[in-house]
């Protein structure tokens, strides 16, 4: 075990080498790779998920705010009670209980069109050799749905990720209350809001060309993305998450992170973004000892990654950025609390908060002296 773990500490040092030979500056780096989106088939997805109370899951959407938020929209659009509604806490035991079916986070974007990822969902028993789902009785007459073309191509990658019984009635549901909420309330809700929505994407533009693309440059660069894609969701409260794509030998990367409403809420999405995106160099540095149990060593590992992320945000930002440390600190401080945190050394705090171990902390400091010292900023 040992070994193994010198192996990947020497590929590590090996990687950061690599990724930083040469010299290299904004003029090297186009800024039409990274698209700043707003996708309502895509925050649906979210929305859905964000009822379903994880506890202490980093994959925890919920967040009471938001749902209080959406319950008054409900009011106001004079709709009752949905589908997902009521169904919402009998889907979130089952959601709880199988970790396989956190890959509907990834789904969506695997899926490519809504219509494709919720037909899929719901015939995730399709067996294409008798044409028919599995859930249908004996002797029936069997008919071939119309099924998309791109659903032909997800429903055995869903078939694959769900293999359960109990995963594969929980995605119907889903896909159910997923379709009937977005039919009766969520279509109406985001045609209300479009002009906010649209207000709240230029003010988030208007600081990412005057300050972020400059600070987010160099760790797109190095993420080796050819698509670099920031969706803004109202369903995000100041939470973010990250899914890549690899189709041969091209990446596609997509940031989700909150929509703001004011300028130290944009500012507060791009603190989420850069964090999200400095995982794509750090996740690999991470070095974790050994463990009898494998559901701890991952949990562990995703931990420390999910910590070495914002470490190395705090160190990038207090020398080449340091006009937005403070708030960068504060802001991963009071994350997951509903109070503002008073201390006098934020800085520490945040080291304690998110600890990371010795030797991946030696690696993560490598990394952005590497970046630093090797990347112009113009």
């Amino acid at each position: 075990m040992l070994n193994k773990t010198l192996m990947k500490l020497t590929f590590s040092i090996i990687f950061v080498f690599f990724i930083f030979e040469g010299s290299f500056s904004l003029a090297n780096f186009d800024p039409n790779r990274i698209k700043i989106l707003i996708r309502t088939d895509l925050d649906i997805v979210y929305h859905t998920l964000a009822h379903l109370d994880l506890l202490k899951s980093s994959s925890n959407l919920f967040s009471q705010s938001y749902l209080k938020e959406i319950r008054q929209a409900k009011e106001d659009l004079k709709i009752g009670m949905t589908r997902l509604d009521r169904e919402r806490d009998t889907l979130r035991i089952i959601y709880h209980k199988y970790s396989k079916l956190r890959f509907l986070y990834k789904a969506p974007f695997i899926a490519d069109d809504f219509s494709s990822f919720k037909q899929a969902l719901k015939l995730i028993d399709y067996n294409f050799r008798i044409q028919s789902t599995q859930s249908e009785r004996k002797g029936e007459e069997r008919k071939l749905p119309l099924i998309f073309g791109n659903s032909q191509r997800l429903i055995p990658i869903f078939q694959k990720h769900f293999s359960t019984k109990m995963e594969r009635d929980f995605v119907k549901k889903f896909a159910a209350c997923l379709d009937e909420e977005f039919v009766n309330f969520y279509q109406l809700y985001r045609e209300a809001r479009m002009e906010l929505d649209q207000g709240s994407i230029e003010l988030f533009s208007e600081f990412w060309k005057t300050k972020g693309l400059k600070i987010l440059w160099p760790w797109a660069f190095y993420s080796g993305a050819k698509e670099f894609k920031i969706y803004l969701s109202p369903v995000m409260y100041r939470n973010g998450l990250r899914q890549q794509l690899i189709e041969g030998s091209d990446l596609s990367f997509f940031v989700v992170a909150p929509l703001p409403k004011t300028l130290s809420e944009a500012i507060h999405s791009f603190f989420v973004i850069l964090q999200q995106t400095v995982h794509r160099s750090t996740d690999d540095l991470v070095i974790l000892g050994s463990s009898p149990n494998q559901n701890e060593r991952t949990a562990s590992l995703n931990k420390i990654r999910e910590n070495a992320s914002i470490y190395a945000g705090h160190l990038y930002l207090k020398v080449r950025f340091p006009e937005y440390h403070q708030s960068y600190l504060r802001f991963f401080v009071e994350k997951g609390t509903n109070e503002k945190i008073e201390s006098e050394d934020l800085e520490d705090t945040l080291i304690q908060k998110y600890a990371v171990n010795e030797t991946s902390l030696r690696q993560i400091e490598n990394l952005v002296n590497q970046l630093i010292h090797n990347t112009h900023f113009n």
